[in-house]
């Protein structure tokens, strides 16, 4: 047989096999039952790991074998690893695990320079992969897979190493942005770059990181390679300003899961996966970021009424690191003059910010849901170009096939009923039947003994015979090859086609479908957000305890549980809360601290517990113990037990209150709201319990909150009752023997012009002996504009008693009284120019018990601001009216006043500002004084140094000399940012 004809043959066989695999292939998984996805390898705590998905199947073990191949530029491939897992035990639901490459179940093999890179970089190198799943039971093949992977070489902002060359590039400034303006750009990037990369080279070098910088077009690129694989490349333009640049791709990194790269479907993988890595890197590049100052301060003297040392320190701090993958913010404050004051000032703060927490999850998951709308509406423009695409190649191909069959003398044969095998037989004939033409033409020649010429012409007819039927084949087989071609591009993209849309159906029903509505964080704790969005977190992210906590405080911090309980408190101790699944539980033990009318401080032990139950059809219960007791130092103050035997029993014994909460939705357009709460007293002797009932020691609240239908206006309703033997002396106002009802509403009017708002309350307040009432109005009202100046006024009265006379039979804190406030904004603003005028007033009087403040403020101010430098004056009247200050210094009561202060930047790293005031009273002049101050940053170190220096003159009363005074201060602070692990 000719060799041609071989060939020829070959390759159609080859040809037939590969349309019965391809329609072997093109038959539903396990009748449909099956699918899997899956992606590349990753590494996490020096351990190799696939993630697999897959739905349809039930509780069963399976061997599982999966190859994956690179593919070289030069042609070759290479096997980079295998893993082959027996016996591994499928869940019965929709799953996605984390194939191990290690174990004594697993048979694996992963290529020593491909390991070592993947390991030491955490990168997958650049370049095309195929892999191939294969889900075994016994004999049964329950499933078989390729995927196809092609990564781009342009490293993508959410890539590792992008992260980490933009942060050692950054890491190398000198912390300031180059100025810019509209007409001058500054081309400073490859400048830049030929003095920062000799350093960063040798912090790759020691990951065994190579980099290759040069210039590719107008673009300044940064190659990198481990050993001989490419990881990619890191680009920058050639001209422009470096810092403006880096500001690029700083915010690329904070806009992370935004930037992926999915160009085309061979760079394509599922979110699951991009998300993983992202969380992943996150975790690496976790930070401890924080403040810490120190200050001294000094004055030669202290103005009247200051309660101020002369010299003190100060100390201050905040710090924010993850513990687990939870952010923490620990902060403390420290002064010297808490050595002479009984109440201190100084504070230390432990707390694990949930709010934080909650942000960052939510934040990823609006990542998650834009980017997936994002990739379901490029999905429809892969099908529609891909579709097309493929549509086009598959009626090439039939061409081609239509084109084979006329060169085979194959006319009859239909195209749906192509087979390589009746191909290969007619072919076989047809050549047979050239054969045997040739032979019989030669024999007629020697037989008729035909003169040489008619021999050699009949020979050149049979070889022209001959070179017609090896061109007709020779194009065959070239439309073959061309056939082959068109088949391997119409699989292939078929394949892409069917793993985008495969990944694109596991980020759906595995992710997207969860966290698509996770919008409700105010009744939802962090662990019930975690769990929906479980997917794209890490794996060891839901497994740790810690993920249940809701709260933990521990230090000095307000505390908000009930009204009735824990009210806003300031507490010293600890307070955590955990959700337990159906409910979240929580405990609070410590103290808290008052300052009475003397100066003195009131303490009580305090502690609590709470059960929140999870919300039902949007119903929220809570259950809450509280209780009480004062501190030894109350005890032993005999002024503590003012009124005798009354209230004697509930001091020396805790106080127990019990309560419950509620809080539900009525309908879409209300909320309602209530608590009730009843306090006891162990040691109350008999007759006490018989005078006062169960009712005089409860206290309640009912109110409900509603939109009005097609407006804008928000109403609320509420009524409110504590009986006269209710006592919680920790509350920051007595509640005791008080019932108001009140009703208020807000709303906006003229299209958000105007905000309205008007309150009503209605209070009746009792104690053992005698009961009054009193009504309190008040509004508040706003108008927004840019045209016009901002409008605000408010009258916000206040009472927690009917009289100030009335003390009750404990020193407690009595208090009525009313603020107005007044304030009018106007902006002038001009490109980088602005001018700001404010006017704003204030009166406000307060009586507790027999001490009455008030005081009336009228300040108007204006402040012009151009780029880093600004000039303000204020203007303003004060008047203060107090019968517990002495009167004998009008000047400390009643002044106008003025100052005037400018600030600038004088230097790229210095900020200087200064100032002067003077006052004026009944007297004339009686205060003048000015102020310096200064702040210089030393640049990417991150500390700074703040000084300032004041000189003021003043008198209070007329005759007397002045009282000059000199005050400074000096502080240092260091913002500091360091990768934690």
């Amino acid at each position: 047989m000719p060799k041609n004809q071989t060939y020829l043959f070959i390759a159609l066989f080859f040809l037939f096999i590969r349309q019965e695999a391809g329609a072997q292939k093109n038959m539903p998984a396990g009748q449909g039952k099956w699918n899997a996805y899956t992606d590349l390898i990753y590494c996490e705590d020096k351990k190799f790991f696939q993630d697999i998905y897959i739905t349809g199947i039930k509780d069963s073990l399976v061997d599982i074998s999966l190859e994956c191949f690179y593919f070289h530029p030069n042609g070759d491939s290479i096997l980079v690893y295998r893993n082959r897992y027996k016996d591994f035990q499928l869940p019965k639901t929709v799953t996605k695990f984390s194939l191990p490459y290690h174990g004594p179940v697993s048979v694996n093999y992963i290529h020593p320079s491909f390991k070592q890179a993947l390991h030491n970089t955490g990168a997958i190198p650049v370049g095309s992969y195929a892999l191939h799943l294969s889900l075994r039971n016994g004999y049964d093949t329950l499933y078989q897979g390729k995927y196809i992977r092609s990564l781009d070489s342009v490293l993508s902002p959410s890539n590792f190493l992008h992260r980490e060359l933009t942060g050692q590039l950054d890491a190398q400034g000198n912390g300031n942005t180059i100025k810019n303006t509209a007409a001058k750009k500054v081309n400073d990037i490859g400048r830049i770059l030929d003095r920062r990369m000799p350093r960063t080279e040798r912090h790759f070098q020691k990951k065994g990181i190579i980099t290759r910088r040069l210039q590719v077009g107008d673009k300044e690129t940064i190659d990198l390679f481990y050993q001989d694989w490419y990881l990619g490349r890191y680009q920058l333009p050639a001209q422009g300003s470096f810092n403006d640049q880096l500001q690029q791709q700083r915010e690329a990194l904070k806009n992370g899961a935004a930037q992926f790269r999915t160009s085309n479907m061979g760079d394509h993988r599922s979110l699951l996966s991009q998300f993983r890595e992202m969380q992943k890197e996150n975790k690496e590049n976790s930070e401890l970021t924080g403040e810490l100052s120190i200050a001294s301060n000094w004055a030669s003297a202290q103005e009247e009424y200051s309660a101020q040392d002369n010299n003190f320190y100060e100390a201050a701090g905040a710090i924010d690191f993850p513990i687990m993958g939870i952010p923490i913010n620990l902060s403390g404050y420290y002064t010297t003059q808490d050595r002479n004051r009984e109440a201190k000032a100084s504070y230390i703060h432990f707390r694990y910010d949930a709010a934080k927490a909650k942000e960052q999850l939510l934040k990823l998951v609006g990542s998650y849901n834009k980017k997936y709308e994002q990739a379901i509406a490029q999905g429809g423009s892969y099908d529609m170009i891909y579709g097309q695409f493929v549509s086009g190649l598959q009626s090439e191909k039939d061409k081609a096939l239509a084109s084979l069959k006329q060169q085979l003398a194959l006319p009859e044969m239909d195209l749906s009923d192509y087979s390589a095998d009746r191909i290969k037989e007619r072919a076989m004939t047809l050549s047979m039947e050239q054969k045997d033409k040739f032979q019989d033409s030669l024999k007629q020649v020697v037989h008729a003994n035909d003169t040489v010429a008619g021999v050699g012409d009949k020979l050149q007819k049979a070889e022209a015979a001959k070179k017609k039927i090896e061109d007709k084949y020779a194009k065959a087989l070239e439309k073959y090859e061309q056939i082959m071609e068109l088949e391997r591009k119409i699989d292939k993209y078929r394949t892409l086609m069917e793993q985008y849309q495969n990944a694109s159906y596991f980020d759906s029903l595995m992710a997207h479908d969860k966290v698509k509505d996770l919008k409700d964080m105010e009744n939802m704790s962090y662990k019930d957000m975690a769990k929906k969005a479980g997917a794209i977190l890490p794996e060891g992210k839901l497994k740790g305890a810690v993920t249940g906590l809701t709260n933990f405080d521990a230090g000095m911090f307000p505390k908000y549980v009930s009204d009735y309980t824990m009210s806003g408190q300031m507490l010293k101790g600890a307070d955590i809360g955990y959700d337990i699944g159906f409910a979240e539980i929580g405990a609070t033990y410590g103290k808290t601290e008052y300052i009475d009318r003397a100066g003195n401080v009131e303490g009580y032990k305090a502690y609590s517990g709470r059960l929140m139950l999870k919300p039902i059809l949007k119903q929220n219960f809570g259950f809450i113990y509280y209780g009480y007791s004062p501190g030894k130092k109350i005890m032993e103050d005999n002024a503590f037990f003012k009124g005798g035997d009354v209230s004697l029993p509930s001091f020396r014994n805790p106080v127990h209150i019990v309560s419950m909460t509620y809080k539900g939705e009525v309908t879409k357009y209300a909320m309602l709201e209530a608590e009730f709460a009843n306090a006891t007293k162990p040691g109350q002797s008999e007759e006490a319990r018989n005078t006062m009932g169960f009712k005089d020691r409860s206290a309640y609240n009912i109110s409900l909150t509603g939109l009005v239908p097609e407006t804008q206006i928000e109403l609320t309703a509420g009524y409110e009752n504590a009986g006269k033997a209710f006592e919680n002396n920790t509350l920051p106002l007595t509640m005791t023997g008080t019932e108001r009802y009140f009703i208020k509403g807000k709303g906006d009017f003229f299209r958000a012009f105007l905000t309205l708002g008007l309150e009503y309350n209605y209070m009746v307040q009792q104690n053992l002996h005698s009961k009054g009432n009193n009504v309190r109005w008040g509004f508040d009202v706003t108008t927004h504009s840019k045209r016009y100046p901002s409008v605000y006024l408010s009258y916000k009265p206040f009472s927690t008693f009917r009289s100030f006379n009335d003390t009750l039979n404990i020193e407690q804190k009595p208090l009525l009284g009313e603020v107005w406030t007044g304030r009018a904004n106007y902006q002038i603003k001009r490109l980088s120019r602005a001018l700001r005028f404010t006017l704003l007033y204030n009166k406000n009087n307060s009586t507790m018990d027999t001490v009455q403040y008030g005081s009336t403020l009228v300040q108007f101010s204006t402040i012009y601001s151009q780029q880093a430098t600004m000039l303000s004056l204020n203007i303003g009247v004060t008047k203060i009216n107090t019968d517990y200050v002495a009167m004998p210094f009008p000047a400390f009561n009643n002044s106008q006043f003025m100052s005037v202060a400018a600030g600038g930047q004088v230097t790229k790293n210095m900020m200087l500002n200064g100032g002067t005031d003077v006052a004026r009273s009944i007297i004339g002049l009686s205060r003048y004084g000015f102020f310096l101050g200064a702040n210089y940053n030393l640049g990417q170190t991150g500390i700074s140094i703040r000084g300032n220096f004041r000189y003021s003159n003043y008198k209070l009363v007329e005759g007397l000399g002045w009282k000059p005074v000199l005050s400074g201060g000096l502080e240092l602070a260091w913002r500091f940012r360091t990768k934690l692990g």
